[in-house]
């Protein structure tokens, strides 16, 4: 039996994906701003952004908190030391009544730099498959995968019973797994993680892949299942996903800079819709307070399409906090 490091070695080495992904990110995988050196798509802003004003009261009594832990010994830390020590976080923003009052930053991160928000990219597309729905470019959700991708019909015949109710759901049934484990077991799963995110042809992969179990049955949380529907969102609307958002949701909500999403490349241009998208930490609290604003139902989700007159506000008594991290 050989050596398990030679053989790890010879296999990464004939894994074009991995070996791409290694050079790129290192062992670690991607990381906040892997994207700049990524091939990406623009998702252009409108011409008069809103701005969140801060309010003359900042709430400087945050820094002064600090957190009793419990543990081995006892320790009180501060915001910034709970917040860092574990979690890799780089900022934190709170916004209240419809102002910020309390924005800081440590690390790499600022207020204008560009970080991908790596998952946060999986609610995004699922909000622009409800405005395609809306819209009618996508008739039903309960409609199969096959309806709009119809070369997978040949494939295996599951995909004919998989729906994008099930995308949206994580019920998907596919054989795939979200892992950056090196570990020799994981190899498999690792390649086709690696293709994912670092492959040149995305939709040679989603005609490659396989079922472990019928659609709808089981819940597993995966990464291609949402890469699948913005292709979907894709072909429906006729559309770039980059051009897509950007008109349905960056330019009605008057975002204040443009933003990127990664592609799998130059020639097929398909968008990494499962986490590839970049932005600011400015474009997360617009999207997080237009979010709250839907969910009280201050506005409707299909609004966004027809744009505002002027942008949705906070109740009184909202509050919003966002962070982003290395992870």
């Amino acid at each position: 039996m050989g050596d398990p490091l030679i053989i790890v070695a010879a296999s990464t080495l004939a894994s074009c994906s991995i070996v791409r992904g290694y050079r790129a990110d290192g062992k670690s995988g991607p990381d906040i701003y892997s994207f700049e050196h990524h091939v990406h798509d623009t998702i252009d802003n409108g011409t008069f952004p809103f701005r969140f004003p801060y309010a003359k009261q900042q709430a400087i009594w945050i820094d002064t908190l600090h957190f009793f832990n419990q543990g081995k010994h006892y320790k009180n830390t501060t915001l910034q030391e709970a917040v860092t020590g574990k979690t890799d976080t780089q900022s934190v923003l709170v916004i209240q009544n419809d102002s910020i009052i309390y924005e800081k930053y440590w690390g790499d991160i600022s207020a204008d730099r560009m970080a991908t928000v790596f998952s946060v990219s999986k609610s995004i597309t699922s909000l622009l498959c409800g405005i395609a729905v809306d819209e009618g470019c996508i008739k039903n959700v309960d409609d199969a995968v096959t309806d709009y991708l119809p070369e997978l019909k040949k494939r295996d015949p599951m995909w004919q019973r998989l729906t994008i109710r099930h995308l949206l759901n994580m019920q998907s049934g596919l054989d795939f797994d979200d892992t950056y484990s090196l570990r020799l077991k994981h190899f498999k799963r690792l390649n086709a993680m690696a293709k994912l995110n670092y492959g040149h042809n995305m939709m040679k992969q989603i005609r490659g892949l396989k079922f472990r179990c019928e659609p709808g049955k089981e819940y597993c949380y995966e990464s291609m299942t949402s890469e699948i529907l913005g292709v979907i969102i894709e072909r429906a609307t006729g559309r770039r996903y980059a051009d897509y958002l950007s008109e349905k949701v960056w330019k009605p909500l008057q975002m204040e800079y443009p933003a990127i999403i990664n592609i799998d490349s130059r020639k097929h241009d398909v968008a990494h819709a499962f986490g590839g998208i970049s932005c600011t930490m400015l474009i997360l609290r617009r999207l997080a307070v237009f979010t709250l604003t839907v969910e009280c139902g201050m506005v409707s989700a299909s609004s966004v399409k027809n744009g505002y007159a002027s942008p949705p506000t906070m109740q009184p008594t909202m509050t919003a906090i966002m962070s982003i991290g290395t992870t």
